[in-house]
């Protein structure tokens, strides 16, 4: 019927964007999105169509799925108002005062979740991925992601530049710029102490030689990620840096994502998601350094 879906991104509050009341983060059919707070990268690349590929589809209110293959885009015109439809957070508010003891601690205490079930499906992969390397990495896309991969992991060197909106390119740059000044900071000068006449303790920092970065893509595009991971590793002086992220349904690397990679000093990518994108990370493969 031409509906389509606007999801307001949030972003992350790291010195580079705003972070959205719940009131606004919408899920609408037919709808613009609101105008972006300043920096707010991800929601322009909402409205521009440079949504991800999903791995869970969305569901609409009443638990209606919008289905396997479907993207989010921009609202299609000509959809009635009729068909908006939003998702409020109401926020609950308590006296302490007017509670016991007992409910007190019930509202501070945390869900426990059981991650037996979890870790029965996880280590069949993890293993696999461990013993197989790089086949299992692509057969593991092809199952979960509907993806045939030709070769899992790609240099970043040997990718073309991604082409972007000017607009959104200059969002990512001032983001980019932020991240590092914040990050950069955090940098330990080498101290030297003498602690008795003649002895000298010296106190040096060494970044890692190689770090594995996961940029999640299953319901959203989400570059600020691959920024706020990468930057930390570029200043620290890391000399390889593999980012997993999951493809498109195409096979290619989100261009948002890309931009960001390559602007922050990531040298390998890995095409793959979830736990067998980790797997190859922490075991290495043929293709995969090991992170």
């Amino acid at each position: 019927d031409g509906a389509s879906f606007a999801g307001a991104l949030s972003t992350v509050d790291h010195g580079h964007g705003q972070r959205r009341p719940p009131s606004q983060r919408r899920f609408a059919a037919g709808r613009r999105n609101p105008a972006p707070p300043p920096f707010g990268f991800e929601t322009e690349l909402n409205r521009a169509l440079l949504m991800g590929s999903l791995r869970a589809p969305p569901q609409l209110a009443g638990g209606t799925s919008l289905g396997r293959g479907y993207r989010p885009c921009l609202a299609s015109s000509g959809v009635p108002k009729s068909k908006v439809l939003s998702v409020s957070c109401p926020m609950k508010s308590y006296r302490l005062s007017d509670l016991s003891d007992a409910e007190v601690s019930g509202l501070k205490a945390r869900p426990r979740i059981d991650f037996t079930s979890i870790f029965s499906t996880v280590n069949p992969i993890v293993e696999d991925v461990r013993v197989r390397g790089d086949a299992a990495v692509k057969d593991y896309t092809e199952k979960f992601d509907k993806v045939t991969l030709d070769n899992a992991v790609v240099r970043v060197s040997d990718l073309p530049d991604a082409e972007l909106d000017p607009a959104v390119k200059e969002a990512f740059d001032v983001a980019y710029d932020n991240i590092y000044a914040f990050h950069v900071s955090q940098k330990s000068p080498e101290k030297t102490v003498e602690n008795m006449k003649g002895v000298r303790c010296k106190r040096i920092t060494r970044c890692i030689g190689s770090v594995g970065l996961y940029v999640p893509g299953g319901t959203a595009v989400l570059p600020s990620t691959a920024l706020m991971l990468a930057v930390p590793a570029q200043i620290a002086g890391c000399k390889t840096v593999v980012l997993a992220t999951p493809p498109s349904c195409d096979g290619s690397i989100c261009k948002e994502v890309l931009y960001c990679a390559k602007k922050a000093g990531v040298t390998h990518i890995l095409k793959a998601g979830g736990a067998q994108a980790i797997s190859a990370m922490a075991w290495g493969t043929a293709s995969c350094p090991k992170g």
